[in-house]
Order: structure tokens, then C-alpha cells, then sequence
């Protein structure tokens, strides 16, 4: 439902249908949003149980029965989580011999209810518990996953007004370059000096200290902080740590490197559209699919994703440095063609 409701095409759509009440497909048609598509969005509202198809026509649930619903399943989603935890705490507590101790906040964001132990926090929806453990509390090293930057927009303004050694390091989701209202938030972490990447998929938040501890959301990256598994144990510092590199090593660094089309290659095999990149780039979307076309007939590929398998083989196999507007890939390939020929 929640994946629904972030649709804004979507979400006016049900907004409207609530207040016009309509029962064809004629009268849907004539209340709908402009541009709208109707036959995934109304499967969409179907399948999420926010409209009903009648004997008679549409029918709209209450939003009373919705909410309802809603609640009754994230308590479910809850404890389901919980038993997760539940069961993942009994495995490492064998494996490390120590205890695993649930915790309440605490004035520092957890209690410490025994040294290296392990402490469950579940604070519903509250980043800063999150925040604090390792930003608030540490003064360099930190490794940091970030799915969403707008829900620590107003952390990380202020974290970014100073400068930050090297060895801090950001991996935010491939949105943060999408959205032109974070761009600037973007650009001042990377000038803050901190080691800034993107990637298009960042699974959850995770935030990591080595040798002092760790927190890592109790939920997918997608939704809210609902609660943070805060450690200080030596063996889930070091397996936390390995899945952190294992995320990093995929993300793209950031500020780009070489000719604008390495860079607009870079960011699609990221997730970002031909708009999205032009964007980023500040070049109109007709000159980068135009430089794009001439890459595909330089290198003899006839889509894009043929050119991005090219690229991912041979393209970036140094870092570009040249920021001309012709294209470092295209030397790239021309080099090869050559070491082909001899």
C-alpha cells in the first residue's frame, strides 16, 4: 500500500475518486488527473485494497477500513520483525558468548546494559537514535549507508558545514542526484571532504564506527527508521563492517570524473534516466542522447544496453580524467580497436 500512496499520479487519482465518488469508467475518466494512466493506476488502487470492482461499478473503501488495515498490518509487519530479531540475537549470542541485552533509549541514544553486548532500541519512525549513536558520538571514521537523504536532510545540512577528514564515508541512494532540491546538500558533503558515492540500491541505513560500534536500522531502507540495532560487539563490528565495503565498492564516487558521456554512462548504470542525467549534468537531453548516438556508432553497438555492457567492459577500466566534451570512452575503444589490429 505504501508503495501505491508514494505514486503522486497514483495518490490524486484516489483523492479524487474519494471526493467525485464515481461508478464507471466514464465518470473515472472525466475526474482523473491529466496524463494519467488509468488501467495500471485502478490495478494498483485494486490490488492494494483501496478500490473495490462491484457488480455495480466501482466501489471506494472507507478510508476508515483503510487505515484500519494499514495499522493491522504494519503490527503484523512489527512483529515479524521482532521475531526476526529475536532469532538472529539467539544465533549471535552463541556465536559470540556474550549476551544479547534489549535496551531502552537512553539520554545517549542506548543504554549500555553490559559491555560488548548488544542492544535492540525500537523507537517507531525516529532517526535520531540512529544518528546520534554514531555521528553524535564519534569523531571520525564513520561509514555511513543512506537510502534516503531526505530524512536526515537537516542532520547532515548542519554535519556538512565543516570540514570532515577523508575517512568519513557516504553512500547515499542514486534519489539524492534525481531530486535538484538535495543536489546542493550533495555537493557540500563532497566539499566538506568526506568520501561521498551513489548507488541505485543502498538496502537499509547503516552507520559504523571500526572498533567502537555500529547501528543499523531495524527495517528496510525504503521505510522509516522504526528502530536501530546498536552494537559495540567485536565480531558484528567486523561482519558489519564486510557488508558496508561489499555496498561501497559498487557505489559510483562522487564529484564525476571524465567527459560527459563517461559520466552519463556512469550514472545509468545507476538507475538514472536520459532527463535525470541531463540534469546532473546541466547539458540538454538532446546533446547527451546525440553523444550517446555517436558512442553507439563508434563503438558498433546498436542499443544502450549493449553500449552499457561495452562500457562496463572497457570504458572504465581507468578512471577518465579528461573533461573535454569528446568522449574519453571513445578513445578508450579506439585504443583497443588498434591493440586488436597489431
Amino acid at each position: 500500500m505504501a508503495a501505491v500512496l508514494r505514486d503522486g499520479s497514483t495518490l490524486d487519482l484516489l483523492l479524487r475518486l474519494q471526493r467525485g465518488k464515481p461508478r464507471t469508467l466514464e465518470q473515472i475518466r472525466r475526474i482523473a488527473p491529466p496524463g494519467v494512466d488509468l488501467g495500471p493506476a485502478l490495478t494498483a488502487l485494486e490490488a492494494a485494497g483501496l478500490v473495490r470492482v462491484a457488480r455495480d461499478g466501482l466501489e471506494i473503501v472507507p478510508p476508515e477500513t483503510t487505515v484500519t488495515r494499514a495499522v493491522a498490518d504494519e503490527l503484523s509487519r512489527s512483529r515479524g520483525r521482532m521475531r526476526e530479531w529475536r532469532d538472529l540475537l539467539a544465533a549471535l549470542t552463541t556465536c559470540a558468548d556474550r549476551p544479547a541485552v534489549p535496551a531502552a533509549p537512553s539520554a545517549n541514544g542506548a543504554s549500555r546494559a553490559a559491555e560488548h553486548s548488544l542492544s535492540l532500541i525500537f523507537v517507531a519512525g525516529n532517526i535520531d537514535v540512529w544518528w546520534d549513536e554514531l555521528f553524535g558520538g564519534v569523531a571520525a571514521g564513520v561509514s555511513a549507508a543512506i537510502p534516503d537523504l531526505v530524512r536526515v536532510r537537516d542532520h547532515l545540512e548542519s554535519w556538512a558545514s565543516e570540514p570532515r577528514p577523508a575517512d568519513h564515508r557516504l553512500l547515499l541512494g542514486v534519489g539524492a542526484l534525481r531530486d535538484p532540491a538535495l543536489r546542493p546538500l550533495v555537493s557540500a558533503l563532497v566539499a566538506s571532504g568526506a568520501r561521498v558515492r551513489v548507488s541505485a540500491r543502498v538496502p537499509t541505513w547503516l552507520a559504523l564506527a571500526p572498533a567502537q560500534r555500529a547501528a543499523l536500522s531495524a527495517d528496510e531502507g525504503s521505510r522509516p527508521v522504526s528502530g536501530a540495532l546498536v552494537t559495540e560487539n567485536p565480531l558484528m563490528l567486523h561482519a558489519l563492517g564486510e557488508v558496508f565495503e561489499s555496498w561501497w565498492t559498487t557505489g559510483l564516487a562522487l564529484p564525476l570524473e571524465g567527459g560527459t558521456t563517461d559520466r552519463a554512462l556512469a550514472l545509468r548504470a545507476h538507475g538514472l534516466n536520459d532527463d535525470d542525467i541531463a540534469r546532473v549534468l546541466d547539458v540538454s537531453a538532446r546533446t547527451l542522447q546525440r553523444q550517446l548516438a555517436r558512442l553507439m556508432d563508434a563503438v558498433g553497438v546498436r542499443s544502450r544496453f549493449e553500449l552499457g555492457v561495452w562500457w562496463a567492459t572497457h570504458g572504465r577500466a581507468d578512471a577518465p580524467g579528461a573533461d573535454d566534451t569528446e568522449n574519453d570512452a571513445v578513445k578508450k575503444n579506439d585504443a583497443v580497436k588498434k591493440e586488436g589490429r597489431r
